[in-house]
């Protein structure tokens, strides 16, 4: 088992507070609890700043450049989880393949949260998989909060480097796209 593995696998078992960090992606470390990991994923339960749930993400195993645990910060950040007494989510995510992760993202929180970094760190696909294959996903885009536009997506999987849901923007934005329009958009594709 390589250093990395046995890094998760001890990671997993003491459920100890990480800053994991994916530098040729972007900047910024996702913290939280490494719910579960594979070879080729790992499964992060986010905790925010001030040690409330924040959504889970889902990561490529291969972009990981580092992962953080102790240390000030995350003890101060553990402390407000345990006086708040913050649980994570971990509802069950499947990583076999990006296929069972986007799906049973999808079915846990009814949307996907999908990030492309390396092509633009910047842009994140919010939205219900309509259809989905080893090669590309269709996506019923949920729009921003400005321009609440349900919008229709093809995406390739091999783009994909990050799939999260669960956060308060993400949640915010699938309440507005299902209950405040009353619009509907057509149907292009099966649904997944």
């Amino acid at each position: 088992m390589t250093v990395q593995l046995e890094t998760l696998q001890y990671l997993k078992q003491s459920q100890e507070l990480v800053d994991l960090y994916r530098d040729r992606q972007t900047d910024e470390s996702l913290t939280g609890v490494v719910t579960d990991y594979t070879e080729d994923f790992v499964y992060l339960s986010l905790i925010s700043d001030s040690g409330l749930p924040n959504g889970i993400a889902v990561v490529l195993t291969d972009d990981i450049s580092r992962i953080r645990w102790q240390g000030n910060e995350r003890q101060s950040i553990q402390q407000l989880m345990d006086a708040k007494q913050t649980r994570p989510m971990t509802p069950v995510i499947r990583l076999d393949t990006l296929v069972d992760v986007l799906v049973s993202v999808n079915s846990a929180f009814g949307y996907v949260s999908i990030l492309t970094e390396n092509m633009d760190d910047g842009v994140t696909f919010i939205g219900e998989i309509k259809n989905i294959d080893a090669g590309a996903v269709l996506l019923q885009e949920f729009g921003t909060m400005t321009s609440r536009d349900r919008r229709w997506l093809m995406l390739r999987l091999d783009e994909i480097t990050r799939v999260d849901a669960g956060a308060a923007y993400e949640e915010d934005i699938k309440f507005l796209a299902c209950n405040g329009s009353g619009r509907e958009v057509g149907q292009a594709g099966s649904d997944a």
